[in-house]
Parts: C-alpha cells; structure tokens; sequence
C-alpha cells in the first residue's frame, strides 16, 4: 500500500467547488481559488490553547454563579442575588419559563459549551478522538447558540440604568467574574476548531473500516 496523501479533497463552503485541503500546520490553510474562501479545516488548531482557556472558564464559572451579581437597595429594602437566586425568585413570582431561560441560557449552556471544547480538545492531545468526541461535537453544536451570557449582561445594565433614580446599587464580585467568564467563553469558542475536529473523527471512522 502507497502512503496516505497529506491532502484531502473538500468543497468550499461558498461556492462548493473542490479544493485540495492541505495537512493542518501553523502557516498552511486552504483557500478557494475562485473566490478566495478560507476552508476553516484546514486552520492550524492548538488543542492544548483550547484547554487552557476552557479550564479557565470553568474556574472562573463558580465564584460567577456563586457570588452575587449585584448589591442593592431598592425602596430601602437591601439585596442581593446570584444566578440562582434571580432564577429562584422568577419561579416564585409565576414566570417560571423567564427562570427556566435564565438558567439555560446563562448557566447550563456556557457549561456545557466549556465542558465540550475541554473534553473534545483533551480526546485530541491524548490521540483518542472517537464517536464519544463525535457527540459531544454535536452537542456543542447544538447548545452554543444558547450561551447567552452577553445577552443577560447586556440587560442587567440596562436595568440598572433605567432603576438607577430608584435606589443604590453595587456592582459585586459576580458580576466582574460573570464578565471574565463571558470573555473567556468567546475565547474559547474562538480557539476551537470543530471543522478539524469533525475530519479527524471521520478519519477515524475510515480507519476503524
């Protein structure tokens, strides 16, 4: 048997015509030469950057869902709130399904998402990429436009400057870590390659066969 060549055959993702994608490295990526579209897949992609910045996150999502967001004194009444508790006191006041949307979107979700790009990264360094990387590669796919972090930060604020006139209030430990985790998830995201991921899976399967 002949070696394997260290190109594949792909279709651009825009205009579907066939390119010749190369061996991954650092400075090697596959372009279209009819209208100049970079084939993702073929982007060098640092597993080990992945897991840093995943793990990070990860660290970082417990003081941001532990701590309170916010610190407040509202009509003289003193409060403060978590993910949690915010979530809790929608249920309690009978709009159960804005609690379920805060908890899926700004807890469950970015965890999975982080949990995902962690694992699959870590079946990439230890050579062990199989069909477990291949559901949690669908699960990513399905969960990441749910990861709604930026969303509820965005109306947090707006909510504390249409109260501001109304009591004092105080930004606290949570809210700055719920920040960092919003940053390092987009990180996160950014660095993963799930392209490279998905053909590294298919060669798999083709090797099994």
């Amino acid at each position: 048997m002949g070696k394997a060549p260290s190109a594949t055959t792909t279709a651009c993702q825009e205009c579907d015509l066939l390119i010749q994608r190369p061996a991954p490295t650092k400075s090697n990526e596959a372009r279209c030469p009819r209208c100049g579209h970079r084939d993702s897949a073929s982007r060098y992609y640092s597993a080990q950057s992945s897991i840093a910045v995943s793990l990070t996150a990860l660290i970082i999502a417990i003081p941001a869902h532990l701590y309170p967001q916010i610190a407040f004194t509202l009509l003289g009444r003193p409060a403060s709130y978590t993910l949690f508790e915010g979530a809790l006191t929608l249920f309690n006041s009978g709009f159960w399904w804005v609690g379920c949307m805060i908890l899926l979107c700004t807890v469950i979700a970015p965890l999975l998402v982080l949990m995902c790009i962690f694992l699959i990264s870590l079946s990439w360094i230890l050579r062990r990429v199989n069909e477990t990387t291949a559901r949690l590669l669908k699960l990513l796919h399905y969960t990441t436009n749910w990861a709604m972090l930026d969303v509820y930060l965005l109306s947090m604020i707006v909510s504390l400057v249409k109260l501001q006139d109304m009591g004092k209030f105080e930004l606290s430990t949570g809210f700055f870590c719920l920040i960092a985790m919003l940053v390092l998830t987009t990180a996160a995201t950014l660095l993963f390659n799930s392209e490279a991921c998905w053909d590294a899976v298919e060669r798999q399967r083709n090797a099994r066969h």
